[in-house]
């Protein structure tokens, strides 16, 4: 429920049952368990308090014992963490030998659709550090695995996300045209193709669209009619 309450952006609702669910696994058998869980709820610990309690339950996580041995979750975990540096401004270079080695735990242990969302993590790096080289690698790497690996309804989802953040790259990287079409060409139809409202990760992307459309020099009328031809003609 906290994961589809965040997609919705109820950011309330989803910290308080995420809240309750990390209780729930440092109470069970597994409390080690909690610790992947205390890392994803930890990107909206964003004030002092929800700070606060996000390392009370890791220090309780640590005093109940116990090693996560799972590959995906203890690399998923290290994942939320790195996320979170990246949001509070930690340097990006210093994020890379991080998330390559993540990249190699989910390689081998086959989780593609988690391997998505960590190579869209080191493209959107990658800008960050205006290596267009590595950028294009990376989403080139991604492009093959969520058309290789993933099942066909579980595409376009990874799509929009990995041409959304593959325009974030390119607007860090000062190709601000070519970050503007990729929003349109690539992510915009990719949502098209999916069903459900517009979560908060699409309403990003679509604002994003104003802005880097002000950047690669076209006006928000003209921006706005291609939003809806595009969304029509994909619906």
């Amino acid at each position: 429920m906290a994961q589809v309450e965040r997609e919705l952006g109820l950011a309330d609702q989803s910290w308080e049952h995420g809240i309750a669910a990390v209780e729930a696994w440092l109470a069970s058998p597994y409390p080690q368990t909690a610790g992947s869980w205390i890392a994803w709820l930890s990107l909206e610990a964003r004030t002092p308090e929800k700070r606060r309690q996000i390392e009370s339950l890791e220090a309780r996580c640590d005093e109940a014992g116990g090693v996560e041995i799972n590959r995906v979750s203890r690399a998923m975990t290290e994942l939320y963490r790195l996320l979170a540096d990246l949001h509070y401004g930690a340097d990006p270079a210093g994020l890379v030998p991080r998330l390559d080695a993540i990249i190699v735990d989910l390689e081998k242990a086959g989780s593609w659709p988690n391997l998505v969302t960590l190579l869209a993590t080191r493209a959107v790096v990658a800008g960050r550090l205006s290596d267009r080289n590595i950028m294009d690698q990376t989403i080139a790497k991604a492009r093959e695995l969520i058309m290789t690996k993933l099942a066909v309804d579980a595409r376009p989802p990874a799509q929009f996300f990995l041409e959304s953040a593959h325009a974030l790259a390119l607007r860090d990287v000062g190709a601000y045209d070519e970050a503007f079409h990729t929003l349109f060409e690539r992510a915009l139809e990719a949502r098209g193709k999916y069903p459900g409202g517009v979560g908060p990760e699409e309403q990003t992307a679509l604002e994003a669209l104003y802005y880097l459309g002000a950047l690669a020099g076209y006006d928000p009328g003209t921006i706005e009619r291609r939003v809806r031809l595009t969304m029509t003609a994909t619906a």
